[in-house]
């Protein structure tokens, strides 16, 4: 009867303590393997369980994908899930904005500076990246693993009084850019930039290629090719801490170094036959 009545209190109190340490232990393993990236984004349920912008238009996983972002509401209403990816090395950065030019834009950017964090900028006009805080924003994860850059973080829509914070209550142009970094700063978007052909309602979960890119450069018509880009646009050394995407920016720029190349060599010429 002793054993009995030892087993009975057994079952009654040792066990549920023991399931309470079981999920314990499970929750946080669950909890590291996001905190390490083991999971990728799931690329399928775009449209279906939350929103999508990524390019190739057509990529199906995170690892094919030149840069994806995703959101999802939160049972409130009131915050959106974020999940931003992009190949590594240096940055990948999703922008909020009223236009398509990056001016008055709202950027969120995945870095990787020996390991991959989250950092907040605003862009009150092209060519400018300023550093911001990460107000409105919560629960951040990030890694740098498999070639792939990713963060997830959960943003507020909105936050009244603040200007600079876009709100996502309202219809919002995305965009999208990758680039190398310099001390956690963003340099020049040399390894591509995707910006929304129409504002997104981020409350609606549209197709997973409904939100097409309106300017994707140097691209060479295949959307599952690669960004295509100049080498010379790959030095780090020339590519200034700034992000302007635009629908020729990048090539605005190329254009005018090349011009100055050839212009000076005459110059030169001229010079030389004076002296």
């Amino acid at each position: 009867m002793l054993y009995g009545s030892l087993f009975k209190q057994m079952t009654k109190v040792h066990i549920p303590y023991a399931l309470l340490y079981i999920l314990h232990v499970l929750l946080a393993l669950k909890l590291t393997m996001i905190r390490l990236g083991a999971s990728h984004i799931a690329i399928d349920e775009c449209g279906v369980f939350k929103g999508c912008f990524r390019s190739p238009v057509d990529c199906q996983s995170v690892t094919s994908c030149d840069a994806v972002v995703t959101w999802q509401e939160t049972p409130d209403g009131g915050s959106l899930i974020i999940e931003l990816a992009g190949i590594s090395p240096g940055y990948v950065a999703v922008g909020f904005s009223g236009n398509q030019r990056m001016s008055n834009t709202d950027v969120l950017a995945c870095v990787d500076n020996n390991g991959a964090t989250l950092k907040h900028f605003y862009n009150p006009v092209r060519h400018v990246n300023e550093p911001r805080t990460q107000v409105g924003v919560a629960d951040v994860t990030a890694s740098s693993a498999d070639g792939v850059i990713q963060c997830r973080f959960k943003r507020v829509k909105s936050l009244d009084g603040n200007q600079e914070f876009a709100d996502l209550r309202e219809d919002t142009y995305v965009l999208l850019a990758r680039g190398l970094q310099s001390d956690g700063f963003l340099t020049y978007h040399t390894l591509g930039y995707f910006i929304s052909s129409t504002k997104q309602n981020f409350s609606v979960y549209r197709a997973a290629d409904d939100l097409t890119t309106a300017f994707p450069p140097y691209h060479d018509g295949n959307s599952t090719q690669r960004t295509l880009l100049p080498t010379d646009f790959l030095n780090t050394e020339a590519s200034p801490r700034l992000t302007a995407p635009s629908s020729n920016g990048a090539s605005k720029q190329y254009i005018s170094l090349t011009a100055v190349s050839f212009l000076t060599v005459p110059s030169v010429c001229n010079m030389l036959r004076i002296v």
